[in-house]
């Protein structure tokens, strides 16, 4: 199976700073991904004033189709306590939680999940940057440091600016994204 290597002349169309980015990446001369794994160890608290709880979690993406899977394991005190997962599949988000692995303490889905989960998506394709070049994207100048970029899946699309340094660096994203408070998107 030959894979597809990633050219200059793939770039060349894009606004100034993304072209900085994908060089500065070194995506140029390689092959298209289809998946990506991250490993993520660290800590983790649902609020201001909750306390930290160490996390493990994996996350898989991939790029045809567009989707992610996130898995979170978080302990107290050493113990097990919390298994979560957060995915974008076939155009959905979907949250889910339990408790000891018995009581299911969250379990969101809707509209406003989908539109959030693209978007993390979205923002997260900093980890594998030759998704920005899918058929899915769509970039727009903004100025010499910064561009729009679309991202469309099934039938839905979510926008935001992606912001580079000089040197073609990434420095900022940002969005309008809806926010879960008290069981409710606003």
């Amino acid at each position: 199976m030959d894979r597809k290597i990633i050219t200059v002349e793939m770039i060349s169309d894009l606004p100034e700073p993304v072209q900085r980015y994908m060089r500065y990446t070194g995506i140029v001369g390689k092959p298209w991904i289809d998946n990506v794994w991250l490993k993520q160890i660290g800590k983790f608290r649902q609020g201001l004033e909750k306390p930290w709880m160490p996390m493990v979690a994996e996350q898989t993406y991939t790029t045809n189709p567009a989707g992610f899977v996130w898995d979170a394991k978080f302990k107290t005190a050493g113990v097990p306590i919390l298994r979560a997962t957060d995915r974008y599949v076939n155009g959905k988000g979907h949250m889910f939680g339990k408790l000891a692995g018995v009581i299911t303490v969250f379990d969101v889905q809707g509209e406003k999940l989908d539109q959030g989960s693209m978007l993390r998506y979205l923002s997260e394709m900093i980890w594998f940057p030759i998704a920005f070049l899918g058929d899915n994207i769509i970039w727009e100048s903004r100025d010499a440091n910064s561009a729009y970029v679309t991202f469309t899946d099934y039938g839905k699309s979510v926008r935001g600016i992606m912001c580079f340094d000089e040197e073609g660096r990434f420095t900022n994203f940002t969005t309008q994204r809806y926010r879960e408070m008290d069981g409710d998107f606003l």
